[in-house]
């Protein structure tokens, strides 16, 4: 046995960290060519260098989703790419996030996707599109009816670029999924697509949050529910359509027998605006999950949603994260709980419910035997209100638990984890 001096060793240790070599773009092909999930996140990959990655490619039938998020592809290297990607015909999704598409590489996308076959997702979040490249990926979207998912979040754009991909729309029977958050979308471009949509039969999902319409925005999305029969999940947070957008919406929840899944977080909606949809909640037929988290709820808001819990037998999963609900909130909530026998994922994470929420809380999970999710992270809960949680959960039904514990012996944040 051969014995290191600690100095030695350490010296030896630094020198080994010294003299890595990290895998040439060559070799970690090589090392996944079997696989069906060729990832190259961060791999430095540029328009000179892609030629590798296309050789690769190019005869693979193994290949089902390739990966070049973190890159800087550009105009000339999707060429090269797209050449390859011709000849391929088992690849199924492709990952361009953050990859350095401009219009010119947006262009030549589109020019691939009019006739491609194969290609069923696409990834493109992050990236400098703009109205031009969104106007190059729309035409392409009016023949290819392969493609049922795009994320064209964060790619700058706007309302132009919103109308361009609505005018496809019209066309489209392919596409289910469209992603195009953090847009800077208003209430024109809204208009744009929900005048497209409304007599769209194959979309199923929008995912418009983190933009920039209000109010008349949401009344055209209502408006446009109230006719299309396909929607299942529209995805509006973080926009700004406050109480009289909710109420448009409520409007629509009456008439919708089709959408499953709403979230408005973080849209400024008050407790008039929650009144209007929790009196929709007690006749809708199809919602199960409902977010409406970080928006202005005060006591008569949260007591409008927990008095629809009572009678609706259709949700099974409520967000009301924060929403700076007191103790005396659930308390209320702990008597809906006790009540409903649908709901089964629960998200009060960053409220104020406190020891005594807790017990309460406490309560309630001792006679309720649906959730089976509860999240309380951020709620002030201490160890008297840990000890009564504890007790509750030993026989009930919930699988997963989170939250966060304030230690009254020692003055550090831990956090729950999940039941065994």
């Amino acid at each position: 046995m051969r014995i290191i001096e600690p100095e030695r060793q350490e010296q030896q240790e630094s020198n080994n960290e010294s003299s890595y070599t990290p895998p040439t773009l060559e070799e970690i092909i090589a090392k996944n060519e079997d696989l069906s999930n060729l990832s190259l996140q961060g791999q430095g990959i540029t328009g000179e260098n892609i030629i590798t990655v296309a050789n690769a490619i190019r005869d693979n039938k193994t290949f089902k989703t390739l990966d070049l998020v973190c890159n800087s592809i550009g105009g000339e290297g999707m060429k090269i790419l797209i050449n390859a990607l011709e000849n391929n015909t088992t690849l199924t999704t492709l990952k361009l996030s953050n990859a350095g598409v401009d219009a010119e590489a947006a262009q030549h996308l589109a020019n691939f996707l009019r006739n491609n076959m194969t290609i069923t997702k696409l990834q493109l979040f992050n990236n400098e599109i703009g109205v031009k490249g969104a106007k190059h990926l729309a035409d392409a979207l009016r023949t290819n009816m392969t493609l049922t998912s795009i994320d064209l979040g964060l790619t700058k754009i706007g309302d132009e670029g919103a109308q361009h991909l609505a005018d496809a729309l019209r066309h489209n029977i392919g596409l289910t999924e469209l992603y195009i958050q953090s847009n800077e979308i208003g209430d024109d471009g809204i208009q744009y697509l929900a005048d497209a949509l409304r007599y769209n039969m194959t979309l199923t999902t929008l995912g418009i949050f983190c933009n920039q319409f209000g109010e008349k925005g949401a009344r055209y999305l209502a408006d446009l529910l109230c006719y299309n029969e396909t929607f299942k999940k529209i995805e509006l947070r973080d926009n700004k359509i406050g109480s009289e957008g909710a109420r448009h919406l409520a409007n629509a929840l009456r008439k919708n027998t089709t959408l499953t899944t709403l979230q408005l977080d973080t849209n400024e909606i008050e407790d008039d605006g929650i009144q209007y949809l929790a009196d929709a909640l007690k006749n809708n037929m199809t919602l199960t999950t409902l977010s409406i988290g970080g928006n202005k709820l005060g006591d008569k808001g949260i007591e409008y949603i927990f008095n629809a819990l009572q009678n609706n037998t259709i949700l099974t999963s409520l967000s009301l994260s924060g929403n700076e609900t007191k103790s005396s909130i659930a308390q209320n909530l702990a008597d809906a709980l006790s009540k409903n026998k649908t709901l089964t994922t629960l998200e009060l994470g960053c409220n104020n419910i406190g020891d005594t929420g807790a017990q309460y809380m406490a309560d309630a999970l001792k006679k309720n035997a649906t959730l089976t999710k509860l999240d309380l992270t951020y709620n002030g809960i201490h160890d008297e209100g840990a000890r009564y949680l504890a007790n509750a959960l030993q026989k009930n039904t919930v699988k997963f638990f989170r939250c966060s514990l304030f230690s009254t012996s020692s003055s550090f944040l831990y956090t729950g984890t999940e039941k065994p």
